[in-house]
């Protein structure tokens, strides 16, 4: 405990040391070279991204781009860009009920221990205009029972930190944080839907009259959400293809781009408005593959306080709950929890087939079923466990969707894309019929 606590010490010195530097050289929020002198870094980092899959959604073009495209729903921001800092925009006392969890799960450590509140910055983001929000995986009902919906992704990101005997100018803690936020979430037919949904209602079940109502809220305020992505825009483009915003490579286009963003999320992001939020995370010692343990928690949000959760799998086909962690889901590289093992030997056939088809439980199954779990027409966050979609990935021990393993390029998961892919086709049918 001594040696961690110097370690701390010495990595708040320098952490000090390069706000100091930041405020002499006047490079705003994170100590940073300037922009100019980075292009070549970041055309590697760019190139980098595509490690998880090699397609792009759409393509990168010079010149000015339509709105909507990949950029504008898919935001990735360079760790030494992750300037908005979750201490800013949510209580500081939920990273406190979220590292508790986390310690109550196999982890046993308090992860604010090694990742500081201050260090946890946002690293992306997804809008999307159609969340779905049913329990059943039919195409009709993805595409139109669902809502608009913000995705942010917090990491806690550290410069100047020696790991391993190496010194990375920036590095990511091996752990995550996603919040999740629906767009006017007062809106009453939102409300009245999540109450339907809740009692067990389909959307086949509901009458025309109510699909309608229903429709036009949803599209309102995805039109909404869209004019405030658009209004985001600093730059002619390309805003085609899943890479960093074009905003990013100029200083002063940077600067504006980061007030739009934080008065958006400021509007949109609060802690009133969350809705859901989960997290995973190591063990302490920054060594994932000698750890071989990831922790994964879940909390619903009622009038800004968090509630853990359960963490539920339900059936594709008819929505029934097939299964649900009590309070943590803890895996490693080539299993998954012991508790969905045990249980799969005692449930009766049927349902541990329909089980066993929606899940990973180890990785020798990830050819047979990787398919139908990143595919967003078969399978929702709710038809599968959590290790099971945040492993198809580069590297067995990465379970990043859409951030960082450690100073590694961005992880951008198969699953992340499809979803993408569909969001962005929903979004522009919906632009385009916008009055």
């Amino acid at each position: 405990m001594l040696i961690q606590r110097l370690t701390d010490k010495l990595r708040l010195q320098s952490f000090g040391e390069v706000a100091l530097s930041a405020l002499i050289i006047g490079v705003g929020c994170s100590a940073e070279p300037s922009l100019n002198g980075r292009v070549e870094q970041r055309a590697e980092r760019v190139e980098g991204v595509e490690q998880s899959s090699p397609q792009l959604i759409g393509k990168a073009d010079e010149g000015s781009s339509a709105f909507p495209a990949a950029r504008d729903l898919a935001l990735l921001l360079p760790l030494e860009d992750a300037r908005l800092r979750w201490v800013d925009q949510l209580p500081s006392a939920w990273l406190s009920e979220i590292s508790g969890a986390l310690e109550r799960s196999e982890l046993g450590e308090d992860i604010l221990d090694e990742s500081w509140e201050e260090d946890w910055r946002l690293v992306s983001a997804r809008f999307t205009t159609c969340q779905p929000l049913g329990r059943v995986a039919e195409p009709e009902e993805l595409d139109a029972l669902c809502w608009p919906q913000l995705r942010l992704v917090w990491q806690p990101v550290i410069p100047e930190l020696s790991v391993t005997g190496v010194v990375r100018p920036w590095y990511a803690d091996d752990r995550a944080i996603h919040t999740l936020f629906f767009a006017a979430p007062e809106e009453p037919e939102l409300k009245a839907a999540l109450s339907l949904i809740e009692g067990g209602s389909a959307w086949r079940s509901w009458s025309p009259t109510a699909q309608a109502r229903f429709a036009e809220a949803r599209d309102r305020v995805a039109r909404s959400l869209l004019s405030d992505l658009e209004a985001l825009r600093g730059v002619e483009g390309p805003y085609e293809g899943l890479e960093e915003r074009p905003e990013l490579y100029s200083p002063q286009a940077q600067e504006r781009f980061f007030e739009r963003l934080a008065e958006l999320l400021r509007r949109r992001c609060g802690a009133e408005q969350l809705s859901e939020l989960t997290a995973f995370s190591l063990p302490l010692g920054r060594n994932p593959a000698a750890a071989d343990l990831w922790s994964f928690v879940a909390f619903k949000a009622e009038a800004g306080a968090l509630i853990q959760t359960p963490l539920a799998v339900r059936s594709a086909e008819t929505g029934e709950e097939l299964f649900a962690f009590a309070e943590s889901e803890d895996v490693t590289t080539g299993h998954g929890d012991a508790a969905l093992d045990e249980a799969l030997e005692v449930m009766p056939a049927e349902r541990a087939a329909a089980l066993r088809a929606q899940v990973i439980t180890d990785t020798a199954e990830l050819p047979q079923k990787v398919e139908r779990i990143n595919d967003p027409y078969q399978t929702t966050v709710a038809h599968t466990t959590c290790a099971s979609c945040h492993r198809a990935n580069n590297i067995n021990f990465n379970f990043h969707n859409l951030s960082y393993l450690e100073d590694q390029a961005i992880s951008v998961s198969p699953r992340v894309r499809a979803d993408l892919e569909r969001d962005l086709k929903l979004a522009e049918q919906l632009w385009r019929r916008s009055p």
